[in-house]
Formats: C-alpha cells, structure tokens, sequence
C-alpha cells in the first residue's frame, strides 16, 4: 500500500513539473541579483488560473517574494489572470554615453535584458515585460504590444 501511495505522490510530482513551463531568468553582469519569472496555476476561491509571477533575489538570498505582473483598470477588465507568456529573447548591452552635468562625464551603462511576450488570449491582448537587470538594481517596463486607448490604472 505505502509502495502504491509513493508512486502516485512521484507520478504526479513528474506530471506537475511537465506541465510547468521553466522560469525565465535574467542576472545583473556581476550575478549578485537574479529576477525570475514564471508562468503558475493560482487559486482564487474555486476559480484556478494561470499568473504569471516574479522573484528577486540578491547574493542568493529573496528580497522580493512571489509578485503577480499585471495591471488593473478602473473601467476596463484586468490584465493578470490568464496572461501567458509567449516567449523570451535576451540581449546584453554594454555602452558609455557622455553627461552634461555631473561627476563623472562619461557614464558607463552596462545590463542585461530579458523581454518577456505575454498574451491574454481571452481578451485579446498582447504586451511585453522588458527587465533589465543593473549591477545596482532592476528595472522594468510592462508596455502594450499594440496601441490602446489610455485608462487609469494602477500595477500589481
């Protein structure tokens, strides 16, 4: 019996890792923060829906748990559950560029990049997550594939 139970514990374990997509990461040039995101099945109430989520972490250690990438509008359905992602490119960008004013007059502007297609199928919509990741910080930037009209709304 316990041989029966085991099994069917490791089969669905193998099931759910097969139907996961792998995460999609991007490092800061030094590697000390890592930004990881990914597409998860997430309950609300009865309703189970894909999300998709992301996570910081710096010198290894989470500094930002699980976080929903979306937007909610006042007047507009929301753009969270049902986003998938569609696909990944990455790029590394290392470049100067002269300041006007400042202390230093040659800045050095070095990251790496993943930009993230995601779709909402149901609704028709597209928009693209660039993440760029510093060795300072994160930064990213989720825009609208197509134009739209504007709305208010707030992220997630």
């Amino acid at each position: 019996m316990r041989y029966i139970l085991y099994s069917l514990v490791v089969l669905a374990g193998l099931l759910f890792n097969s139907c996961s997509s792998d995460p999609a990461t991007i490092s800061s040039p030094d590697g000390q923060i890592q930004f990881i995101l990914e597409s998860v099945m997430a309950e609300a109430g009865d309703i189970q829906d894909e999300q998709v989520q992301y996570r910081i972490f710096y010198g290894g250690k989470e500094v930002i748990g699980n976080s929903q990438v979306g937007l909610e509008f006042r007047n507009s359905p929301d753009l969270a559950r049902g986003l998938e992602i569609l696909n990944t490119e990455t790029r590394q960008v290392d470049k100067t560029w002269e300041r006007v004013w400042g202390r230093s007059k040659i800045v050095r502007d070095q990251y790496n990049e993943l930009t993230v297609h995601l779709a909402d199928e149901s609704k028709g919509v597209k928009l693209d997550l660039i993440i760029r990741a510093y060795d300072d910080g994160i930064a990213f930037l989720l825009r609208s594939a197509e134009a739209a009209p504007r709305a208010e709304c707030r992220s997630l």
